[in-house]
């Protein structure tokens, strides 16, 4: 759905380097931000004037921001995973109700770039890649309730390996 814009926000992740790169799909024109959180290396955070004037309009199409740093592996010896949305991004892209984007740098350098929300839910449910929080279980479920019976399941946030902490999201 937003592949026009894959080169435009990468290049503008590579281009903040360590730093988490901001920006919108604001009436089908990709947008830079400026990311305000004083932790910039690990979080973002939108200007409240950026807010105002983006969040909420039916111009916004998507948020897009980047993770720079590569996911590291769940436990000790497991492969490096694929880049995924954390729980607290899964949180925002519920409350702004559009699809988010990240460009996230993969174990081996390169860039990976995908999308998540509720947009989702009408693609083919065959011969799609597993990726935590965007294809996993739970949302191929989500997808088949959608497309046979029109049924959209409550969406939850979940870190990627929290089979590893004791969880059982399968029961909850």
């Amino acid at each position: 759905m937003f592949k026009a814009y894959k080169n435009k926000i990468i290049t503008h992740a590579v281009e903040e380097g360590d730093l988490e790169a901001l920006g919108v799909i604001f009436n089908s024109e990709y947008i830079r931000l400026k990311n305000v959180h004083e932790d910039p290396e690990n979080y973002f955070k939108m200007a409240e004037d950026d807010v105002k004037k983006y969040v909420g309009s039916k111009k916004l199409k998507a948020i897009v921001h980047s993770h720079p740093k590569p996911p590291e592996p769940l436990r000790q010896g497991d492969a490096s995973p694929t880049p995924s949305p954390s729980a607290k991004d899964m949180k925002g892209q519920l409350a702004t109700n559009v699809p988010w984007i990240i460009a996230a740098k993969t174990h081996t350098g390169s860039w990976d770039y995908f999308d998540w929300g509720e947009h989702l839910l009408k693609l083919p449910l065959l011969e799609q890649p597993f990726r935590h929080g965007v294809l996993d279980c739970y949302e191929y479920i989500r997808r088949r309730r959608f497309q046979k019976f029109g049924e959209v399941l409550e969406q939850f946030p979940r870190d990627n390996g929290w089979w590893y902490d004791g969880e059982d999201l399968y029961i909850q």
